[in-house]
């Protein structure tokens, strides 16, 4: 009893077939579907799921059944387990369906499946006394307790930011046990409003920019982000399956605001110990009010934890 496994839609699909036999009768005692037992094994959690709408006759034979499960996490190469009655298969998921969308490594020889790349804006604000945007990039989907260094070589990730016709791209390389690195864009002085000459900014002296962020495979000889001189005309640059060449896949970051001018703090610097400083702001707190602030660690610091009350 052969059994095979493939992707279909963003699941997989479990089939197993049974002996041939084009005389096969049926009897009102005999069920309507192969009842064969499926195990996924070496991937937790997994889940096998039922379909919407599902076609009653699909499974109506006695020759072929199929299942579809969804795979969350995954150690190793999962395989798929049938058995029926004395008789069991089982055979492994492909590597290529196991790898994270947009692709992260050049080739599949490792199991990505649910990590992710996730960017964050240190500070969503510019100006042109200030006309750096940072963005910290991580990798999410690892379990907390995973300590195995990462496959070699990790991808380059882009922030990308456009205005106009013009166009400003930062990259770095994704390092480390947790997959981090940061991308400092530059912006062009004629991307910021032009002041008004009132005291206050006005609403027309804000603009909005949008950033994005794409993520690029090392492949070949290139082993630095800096070779990557265009985000968007990389090859194989997190392609997604039928997308046209030449077009990266872009990611939504967010947006940022772009000042006129330089404004007044928003938060005061409140260091608590020589290790970790927060960002509190500089007007009273109302009781019930939520407060939202950083943490900043201080780059001589080896503390590993700790906790903040």
């Amino acid at each position: 009893m052969p059994a095979g496994a493939w992707k279909k839609h963003g699941l997989m699909v479990a089939e197993a077939r049974g002996a041939s036999d084009l005389q096969a009768k049926f009897s009102s005692s005999l069920p309507t579907y192969l009842p064969v037992s499926y195990q996924v094994q070496n991937a937790e959690p997994s889940f096998f799921l039922k379909e919407a709408g599902q076609e009653v006759m699909r499974n109506g034979s006695l020759q072929t059944r199929s299942e579809p499960f969804f795979i969350h996490l995954a150690e190793g190469v999962p395989s798929v387990n049938c058995s029926y009655g004395n008789f069991s298969a089982e055979t492994s998921v492909p590597l290529e369906l196991l790898q994270a969308t947009p692709r992260l490594l050049p080739d599949p020889a490792h199991v990505t499946l649910g990590w992710k790349v996730r960017a964050q804006v240190v500070e969503p604000r510019a100006s042109p006394a200030r006309p750096r945007l940072q963005v910290l990039f991580y990798l999410a989907g690892r379990r907390w307790e995973e300590s195995a260094p990462l496959p070699e070589p990790m991808p380059c990730v882009s922030a990308v930011a456009n205005h106009d016709s013009s166009q400003a791209a930062a990259s770095c390389q994704l390092q480390g046990t947790l997959g981090i690195c940061v991308a400092e864009l530059e912006l062009p002085a004629a991307w910021f409003p032009t002041p008004t000459g009132r005291k206050k900014p006005s609403e027309g002296e804000v603009a909005l920019l949008e950033l994005y962020y794409t993520v690029q495979p090392l492949e070949g000889d290139t082993r630095d982000c800096a070779a990557l001189t265009d985000p968007l005309k990389v090859p194989n640059a997190g392609f997604l399956p039928g997308q046209e060449e030449g077009m990266a896949y872009l990611h939504r970051i967010g947006s940022v605001e772009l000042l006129s001018r330089e404004e007044g703090p928003r938060v005061t610097n409140l260091r608590l110990d020589d290790n970790v400083e927060i960002e509190v702001p500089p007007s009273p707190v109302q009781q019930g009010q939520l407060l939202g602030f950083r943490v900043r660690m201080s780059t001589a610091s080896t503390v590993q934890q700790f906790t903040l009350r």
